[in-house]
């Protein structure tokens, strides 16, 4: 069964790829053949009859057509049906419908950081007369979640998360995105409930639920709350560089400078991610803490 469900998949792709190549072809027929005419015209010196050039017509779309659909087919390379997130979509908007063609060109959107754009879709489609499965319901939300997750919209975020965990969606990560927007829109209760709700599991992303906490009461200017959680992170070697990172700016707001220098060396000897905005953002809160130090000395020393 999974066979052919694959290649009923595949079978669908193909047939999408030959539906949209066929614009592409004319457009090229088009093109390619004004250049036969003019060529012909300018060269030849004598007129083309009306089978020759059906006939060149023809053969010039054939090439152009084959050319375009191997060229769609071959930009999805060995995935199955969609170009992007196959383990997250599966089957869903698979069908050769309205839907699916735009839910695909906003899943395009979003992996191209046209994430407004991309939300317009995903919110045609949740809005508009079509005909869901609740399974593509679900995964439809949770692209609606990302993208208002991404453009800060966080209460919109939210309730397009739980409606895609209503529709039996259901990732390692939706947990974690849900207590993120909670935690970002101010609601510690809501966020500590679904934190609390993973730490200490089996759960794939356990290990990074004490640095999650740790950077909420960052945003809440709460170091010593911060800095808590960031040490246990350390002591328990989750998400080390992240919370290296974050316990030395927790250390920086709670005033305990030097300890801050060493645990922004350990932040960065491990590799923490976005290096260049995690000294910017150091720098920044460095300054705002300790105004009366020599900034040049202070560089120097913490570089």
């Amino acid at each position: 069964m999974l066979f052919l469900s694959i290649l009923l998949r595949r079978t669908k792709r193909v047939f999408l790829c030959m539906k949209r190549s066929l614009m592409d072809a004319f457009a090229f027929t088009g093109i390619f053949s004004m250049i036969l005419l003019l060529f012909w015209y300018l060269f030849m010196g004598t007129e083309i009859a009306l089978d020759d050039l059906l006939m060149s017509w023809f053969m010039i779309f054939l090439v152009s057509y084959v050319v375009c659909v191997v060229n769609q087919i071959s930009g999805y390379g060995t995935k199955i049906f969609h170009a992007y997130d196959e383990d997250i979509i599966d089957d869903c908007f698979t069908h050769i419908n309205r839907s699916s063609a735009l839910f695909e060109q906003g899943l395009y959107l979003f992996h191209h950081n046209n994430i407004k754009e991309a939300l317009r879709i995903f919110t045609e489609i949740d809005t508009g007369n079509y005909k869901l499965s609740q399974k593509e319901q679900g995964v439809l939300s949770f692209y609606r979640g990302r993208t208002y997750h991404l453009l800060g919209i966080f209460p919109n975020a939210v309730l397009s998360y739980e409606k895609a965990k209503e529709n039996g969606f259901n990732m390692p990560l939706l947990p974690l995105f849900t207590a993120r927007c909670f935690a970002a829109d101010g609601d510690v209760d809501s966020a500590m409930k679904i934190y609390n709700s993973l730490i200490d599991t089996d759960h794939e992303f356990a290990d990074l639920i004490r640095t999650d906490v740790g950077r909420m009461y960052l945003d809440l200017n709460e170091g010593e709350k911060a800095l808590e959680w960031f040490q246990e992170a350390l002591v328990r070697h989750e998400n080390y560089a992240v919370a290296a990172g974050g316990a030395a700016i927790a250390c920086l707001l709670t005033g305990d400078l030097d300890r801050s220098k060493n645990l922004y060396r350990i932040a960065v000897l491990n590799n923490i991610n976005d290096l260049q905005g995690f000294k910017q953002y150091y720098d920044e809160i460095r300054k705002t803490v300790a105004p009366e130090q020599n900034d040049q000395n202070d560089r120097n020393n913490v570089n």
